[in-house]
């Protein structure tokens, strides 16, 4: 629920659609009242009123430029000029204001939702990505992220590049989506103090100690003998050993799929 207006936010919504689908500048109040009165309650009647008075797109425009200036632009001056461009009172500056945050908020929490010509992302972005965003003609709202928050998303960010990474389809895309990835790393690097040659140096001396990743070998199982009654991985020799000795004991053989090993249990 929207405060002070008495009316949900999916609600609101549906009320700006209307607004941008039957309504434009050039209708009057008084058309617009004749449009409204028949198929409105009270409260969608002034919410109306107010988003026709305070365009939806010209305010987005307006809290883009102040919310990009972290505050370096006086709260109380920015209201004032509100005031004066639309002749209205604060409080209902103040009221279309809330709205709109509220709209937004729900819009980010609910990224599915299509809504006019906005576009919900609420992701961490490289630095250049605001200037691109409005040489193309567009406002991009964005806000500066505390330590924390900056550590959560470029965990969130990580998870999102390997999925892209997997998703690639070309040698290119790969090569793309890698770097990318790689650039996550460098930030994360940096977060804690190093630069990416320290991080690449690291990798190198464990690569030395510990080999890397080139024979595609995967780890199935391990064993630990500590009397002759555990289960044994035998070579053929060893079994043709077995099968050619005097022992009476019982033996069960198993070929394993992978490995193409076979194991010998004693039962006895």
């Amino acid at each position: 629920m929207i405060k002070r207006n008495k009316i949900p936010v999916a609600r609101a919504i549906e009320l700006e659609e209307w607004l941008l689908e039957n309504c434009s500048m050039e209708i009057s109040k008084d058309e617009l009242l004749s449009l409204i009165n028949q198929n409105f309650n009270k409260n969608e009647i002034e919410y109306l009123l107010n988003a026709y008075n305070m365009p939806l797109s010209d305010m987005k425009n307006y809290l883009a430029t102040y919310d990009n200036s972290h505050h370096h632009i006086d709260e109380l001056t920015f209201l004032a000029f509100l005031e004066s461009k639309y002749n209205c009172q604060r409080a209902i500056v103040i009221k279309r204001i809330r709205s709109i945050r509220a709209i937004d908020k729900y819009l980010m929490e609910n990224p599915n939702i299509v809504f006019g010509n906005i576009k919900v992302y609420n992701k961490l972005i490289r630095d250049n990505i605001p200037s691109i965003i409005e040489e193309n003609g567009e406002k991009a709202v964005y806000h500066v992220l505390s330590d924390e928050e900056y550590w959560s998303y470029l965990l969130k960010k990580d998870s999102e590049e390997l999925e892209e990474v997997r998703k690639a389809s070309s040698k290119a895309e790969i090569k793309e989506e890698l770097a990318d990835k790689l650039e996550i790393i460098r930030a994360a690097a940096h977060y804690h103090g190093f630069t990416l040659n320290d991080i690449i140096e690291e990798a190198d001396l464990k690569k030395e100690n510990k080999g890397g990743f080139s024979k595609r070998l995967i780890l199935e199982r391990t064993y630990k003998f500590q009397n002759s009654s555990e289960e044994k991985t035998l070579s053929l020799e060893e079994l043709v050993e077995h099968i050619n000795s005097d022992d009476d004991e019982e033996f069960e053989l198993e070929l394993h799929p992978k490995s193409q090993e076979l194991k010998l249990s004693n039962n006895k």
